[in-house]
């Protein structure tokens, strides 16, 4: 096994093995706040050391859907008391843009509240749907409830997930890998494109 392999997966487990259920938490509170992490990781890990008895399975079901509720209020209450201004303002930076939000604004509007609660298992749509049902000035208490059970099922899921890819830990190793250098690639590539898109930004707002 590559050692970077082995110093990632080192890494996560211990991250996970030292902070415990807090780190659950903290992970999944990040995400919903808009922390730019992908909190299912943890879960996949967290699920693995339940097979080391490290954890319990539905003590890290529970600290991850406590976290994302938590964490979600932040966005929630950013658009409720800030309004569009605020969101227009600082949206380019979080690539979330005024047509995203408009294409967001839309589901809610056509589906009404229950789209907070139909959309916590899909990632990504999940934090964005945050920001209408927070402009709508839906009740906090729904709001927070339709979180905790929309995103219930998805962390039982993906936990499982980790339980079961546990089982077969070698070949998980396997796959990272094989595919490891592709996705280091593929970050760098991000991460370049990331930087000329901001330079041409902040170009073009110099120039005005």
């Amino acid at each position: 096994m590559p050692r970077w392999i082995d110093a990632l997966v080192n890494l996560l487990l211990n991250l996970v093995g030292t902070l415990g259920y807090w780190g659950i938490f903290l992970a999944h509170f990040a995400e919903s706040a808009w922390v730019p992490i992908t909190s299912e990781i943890f879960l996949l890990f967290a699920g693995f050391l339940v097979l080391k008895g490290r954890f319990n399975f539905w003590g890290i079901v529970l600290a991850a859907c406590a976290g994302f509720a938590v964490g979600s209020l932040i966005p929630f209450l950013v658009a409720r008391y800030g309004g569009l201004p605020l969101i227009y303002r600082y949206g380019q930076h979080i690539h979330f843009g005024r047509k995203r939000l408009r294409r967001v604004q839309r589901w809610f509007d056509r589906y009404g509240e229950w789209v907070v609660l139909a959309t916590r298992s899909v990632p990504v749509v999940r934090n964005f749907i945050t920001l209408p049902a927070g402009l709508s000035r839906m009740n906090l208490v729904k709001f927070i409830l339709y979180t905790l059970v929309g995103f219930f099922p998805w962390s039982i899921f993906v936990t499982y997930l980790g339980v079961k890819m546990g089982q077969k830990w070698d070949q998980v190793i396997g796959y990272l890998e094989q595919f490891g250098i592709i996705i280091l690639i593929s970050l760098g590539l991000a991460g370049l494109l990331w930087l000329v898109k901001f330079r041409r930004r902040r170009a073009v707002q110099g120039g005005e």
